[in-house]
């Protein structure tokens, strides 16, 4: 795989040259994981809108990218760069990255912000920022209240909300105010149907695009209950869950109506991918997940003797509240 710096380089070229479009895979928020193909003039309309909401008062922006060039955070930090017309560097992308030097804004993911306050030397780092730009997925109440600690205080840390559909984030909350929601930024119209958010802008067509997110709208903001959709958001990564199951019914053999895979809240990856089965016996023997890509293994191992199905389909919630954890170790 190419290094950030790498694909830096590439964008770079393409970008100048006059490039009218980019091929970008969705994070499956919305859904299956797609190809989709961005338009250059709707890459800078998204830049534009951030620096509208978050920096139009700052002067001599900076950025430092520690996010994957290949997908649509750090992507769009170098997009923001040349379009802003302000320096960027670029570094690897890591669960715990390197911060050092003094810039004006930084993008982490919560996993990565959670590895980084844990240390006093990270603490310090994060004090080089001014804001520090949060996106991925949500934030564990813990690590919230750890950023308006008098000692963070000088950082201004924004949480955003958005997805590939939608050329990255179209809202923000700034952490530790008191309104504790998210405002969204002008040019996206928004409205809430059965606590489902839908968006629409000139990014996506002028179509109303239903994100698949359940929020409650509040005096022209919204707060977010969660999910509507079968993705565990582990990390920043987002698995589809059926997807997964398919995989491991494919290659262990394992009947669809045996087993299921769902998600426990984590306080470092935000959401933990779990597989519960009915068989002890069976989980017992399977103890080699090689065949699945590293972020789709299970973190955890549940047993459900007595499962709750419905015309045939899982009640996951209910029937992953009667499973008990189990160790292999």
């Amino acid at each position: 795989m190419a290094s950030n710096r790498t694909l830096h380089a590439e964008f770079l070229d393409a970008w100048r040259s006059g490039e009218e479009s980019f091929i970008m895979h969705t994070s499956g928020s919305t859904g299956t994981p797609s190809q989709m193909i961005w338009k250059r003039e709707f890459m800078i309309w998204s830049a534009e809108q951030t620096l509208s909401a978050f920096f139009n008062c700052c002067q001599d922006l900076s950025q430092l990218c520690v996010l994957p060039l290949d997908k649509a955070g750090g992507l769009m930090q170098a997009v923001r760069a040349e379009v802003w017309k302000t320096p960027i560097e670029v570094r690897e992308a890591t669960s715990l990255p390197q911060l050092e030097g003094q810039f004006s804004i930084v993008s982490l993911t919560p996993m990565q912000l959670h590895h980084v306050v844990q240390s006093n030397r990270g603490i310090e780092q994060l004090k080089g920022f001014h804001t520090v730009v949060l996106g991925g997925g949500p934030l564990d109440p813990d690590l919230e209240a750890r950023l308006t600690e008098p000692d963070l205080l000088p950082v201004r840390f924004i949480h955003t909300f958005g997805m590939s559909e939608t050329y990255s984030h179209f809202a923000g909350r700034i952490i530790g105010d008191t309104h504790g929601n998210y405002r969204v930024f002008k040019g996206y119209e928004w409205k809430v149907e059965e606590e489902l958010l839908f968006v629409k802008s000139p990014a996506t067509g002028h179509q109303w695009l239903e994100t698949r997110d359940r929020v409650r709208a509040e005096a022209g903001r919204f707060t977010w209950l969660g999910r509507a959709d079968f993705v565990v958001n582990s990390g920043g990564i987002k698995l589809s869950i059926e997807s997964i199951e398919e995989a491991v019914s494919a290659q262990l053999g394992w009947p669809l109506t045996d087993f299921f895979v769902w998600k426990t809240p984590d306080t470092v990856l935000g959401e933990a991918l779990v597989l519960v089965h009915t068989q002890l016996t069976t989980i017992a023997r399977t103890l080699d997940w090689s065949f699945l890509p590293p972020y789709h293994k299970p973190k955890f191992l549940y047993h459900c003797p007595h499962p709750i199905m419905a015309n045939g389909k899982w009640q996951r919630a209910t029937s992953f509240a009667q499973s008990r954890v189990i160790d292999l170790k």
